[in-house]
């Protein structure tokens, strides 16, 4: 199996699911009980917070534990929103949100928010000129993806913090992080957004365990009530080993990342260098910014989905695009904001690549690409 579909979720390395089951083993008590094994797993949760608010540039009082990116990016934009209401009810998007940002943005709007949507450049990125219009008005919230989960493309998070300390300082601004683990080096302090949420399964940890961060002093209403765990913010029992994992894979994610991006950036040169020799027409989607680990491509006289099962035959695996959206085979809103034309949008793929992949698998995947289009176009 060769398994290029890192952006939907990555496969956990073997020594992090057997430190899990460590963890599992050692701290098999509720966290909240009052006994000594209660307290035991308390203080080693409260370690791998610590480790975590490390890795993430934050204070270990900003870190709330979540079940993944979708309830981080809910409770981010809905706790806040509700927990200050003096903001008002003007919030802004970008078009190309991740479809918890989306969704969430019409359950606002059945609420009776009004949510404005700041179009995309031809590079996929929010447009600053659209934003520094949208701005001279007062907003209570902009959410805003930082690595497009579709193409790669990295949001100017510093010039958009830039404008709005500029000219509407009071606006809360939200990241939706999700695909920025692992792939960017980050700071939670030097960025200056308010919220960012998170997911561990997008930087190696197991399914099911994220996390959101939120500046000190901002408040947010609870989604979820019940025990009062995490100060009252997100009840319901937490899982130590999952916490202590993600809090490990986030160390790992971080160690030589300059050191992985090189490799992963081979990995992409050596991928389209090869369609290249092998003759294939194809049209690159992603942009010139885009983290080398997301390659959106459009392959000439084939449908992005007919490719993929092709590729799967091979034991190859990509994507269309969100792994979250797939079930609803709806056309990425994220390349039709880019203003691509029909064709390559339909024809759209999606290569995520990690470390874990070689050159060798990068040129089965080339060669694999090629007797595709051999088969399927041009018989």
């Amino acid at each position: 199996m060769i398994y290029l579909d890192h952006t939907a979720t990555m496969i956990p390395e073997r020594e992090l699911l057997e430190y899990y089951v460590e963890c599992a083993l050692e701290y098999p008590a509720n966290p909240a009980s009052i006994h000594s094994a209660g307290f035991a797993a308390r203080k080693a949760q409260a370690s791998a917070i610590n480790q975590l608010a490390k890795s993430f540039d934050c204070r270990p009082e900003e870190l709330l534990i979540t079940s993944g990116g979708s309830e981080s990016i809910n409770m981010a934009i809905k706790g806040a929103l509700a927990a200050n209401k003096r903001l008002g009810q003007r919030v802004l998007i970008s078009e190309g949100e991740h479809s918890a940002v989306a969704e969430t943005a019409k359950w606002l709007t059945s609420h009776g928010y009004i949510v404005e949507t700041i179009g995309l450049s031809a590079e996929g990125i929010i447009d600053l000129k659209q934003l520094e219009q949208a701005l001279k008005k007062p907003a209570a919230m902009l959410s805003l993806i930082y690595v497009n989960n579709e193409t790669g493309a990295a949001a100017p998070v510093e010039e958009v913090v830039r404008l709005r300390n500029s000219l509407q300082p009071d606006m809360l601004i939200h990241v939706d992080g999700v695909q920025a683990c692992g792939k960017l080096s980050w700071s939670f302090k030097r960025l200056g957004v308010d919220l960012f949420s998170g997911s561990g399964h997008k930087f190696g940890a197991p399914r099911g365990i994220g996390f959101l961060i939120h500046r000190y002093g901002i408040k947010i209403e609870p989604l979820i009530h019940g025990g009062g765990q995490q100060r009252g913010l997100r009840s319901g029992t937490e899982n130590v080993p999952l916490v202590m994992t993600m809090a490990r894979a986030a160390e790992i994610a971080n160690n030589d990342l300059a050191q992985k991006t090189d490799y992963i950036s081979g990995l992409k040169r050596q991928l389209l260098d090869r369609l290249t020799e092998l003759g294939v027409s194809y049209m690159p989607l992603s942009p010139v910014n885009a983290v080398p680990g997301i390659v959106s491509l459009a392959v000439e006289g084939l449908r992005g989905e007919t490719l993929l099962h092709a590729l799967e035959n091979n034991e190859i695996f990509v994507s269309t695009g969100s792994a979250c959206s797939s079930k609803k085979r709806e056309e990425s809103a994220v390349l039709r904001a880019m203003k691509l034309p029909e064709d390559l949008i339909k024809g759209s793929i999606r290569i995520s690549l990690s470390k874990s992949n070689t050159i060798e698998e990068i040129d089965t995947v080339a060669e694999a690409i090629s007797q595709a289009v051999k088969w399927l176009v041009r018989r």
